[in-house]
């Protein structure tokens, strides 16, 4: 069973020391007493006002999003010609400092956005801030959008649960995702038009409707579900595979075509692979219980699928279940 364990960081300002189990301890010094006196505080989530931008877009470029800490959204639903960006700006301060979270809310996040060929979105902390600051974000993509989309959250935060979410790729090739957030769950609702999928995430990995090449690394979340669910739509005679693996805890399910030139290498050292029902095109072929492979039409592009969980006798965390469709 996978466990998270919480550990102080050094926020930036002065002897402040904001941990993953939502305590904020402040330390000053104190000279009658010839030390330091520290005061411990529960955090509080503050809500800053939203920041709204809409700028032109032009089919062809790159589009990324670039985020210190929260959740990231991306989704249809913008006019034609126009990508529409809403920061939701937040601070975990002490119960009491209303005041100093509206502050580093309004003084110390810079948040930009870069029109042009390529929409480059960015959410950074400036200046002296403690580790709670942060924001949200969420984009309306275009009818026409067809960029490549690349985002990576860096989790900087005391409590770490925020989510990247792609719902909406227009026609793209092809979307890099990568989620640093220690329970930050990753979710990828494609089209058959990405090509190209690569996410590396802590938790939880979902991605449906995208073609040919996947890669999917997390560390997983245990328990009895699927820690990785992947529905590969299509693949081409010219896709390459990849590789889906949970490194820690953690079940994966992989549905591919029942159609189409392909193979799948299942493996799961401490648990168990269930190859399913393969379509008559494909044959299956056992090294161990825990270890099969199977090859679909001619061979051609190579999927391997493994998790390093182990199954135990209340919770399933080490199964590998492929299945077709």
């Amino acid at each position: 069973m996978k466990r998270i364990f919480g550990a102080f960081t050094l926020a930036l300002m002065g002897a402040t020391l904001v941990s993953a189990s939502g305590c904020k301890l402040v330390c000053k010094e104190n000279e009658q007493k010839n030390g330091s006196e520290c005061i411990g505080k529960s955090l509080t989530k503050f809500n800053g006002t939203e920041v709204s931008k809409t700028v032109d877009y032009q089919p062809g470029g790159t589009f990324s999003v670039s985020a210190t800490y929260g959740n990231i959204k991306i989704q249809s639903g913008a006019p034609a010609g126009k990508v529409v960006v809403v920061f939701q700006p937040f601070d975990y301060e002490g119960y009491d400092e209303k005041d100093l979270a509206t502050r580093q809310m309004n003084e110390n996040l810079s948040l930009n956005v870069a029109e042009g060929a390529n929409v480059n979105i960015t959410a950074q902390r400036t200046g002296e801030t403690t580790n709670g600051l942060g924001t949200s974000i969420v984009v309306q993509l275009p009818p026409e959008f067809d960029s490549s989309i690349t985002i990576v959250n860096d989790g900087k935060g005391p409590l770490n649960e925020f989510d990247v979410d792609v719902s909406g790729v227009g026609a793209s090739k092809s979307v890099n995702l990568t989620n640093h957030s220690d329970l930050g769950k990753c979710t990828v609702s494609g089209a058959a038009s990405v090509v190209n999928t690569n996410v590396t995430c802590h938790r939880e990995v979902t991605v449906t409707g995208v073609s040919d090449d996947v890669n999917i690394s997390t560390e997983g979340a245990g328990m009895d579900d699927p820690s990785v669910v992947v529905r590969i739509a299509s693949i081409s005679g010219s896709a390459k595979g990849g590789t889906i693996e949970v490194t820690d805890q953690g079940s994966i399910d992989a549905t591919f075509p029942a159609s189409g030139d392909f193979s799948v290498h299942g493996s799961a050292p401490k648990g168990a692979v269930d190859v399913g029902a393969p379509p008559a095109s494909c044959t299956a072929t056992e090294t161990s219980s825990v270890d099969k492979t199977v090859a679909c039409g001619g061979g051609g592009p190579s999927y391997t699928v493994r998790t390093a969980g182990e199954n135990g006798t209340v919770f399933l965390e080490g199964n590998v279940k492929l299945s077709y469709k």
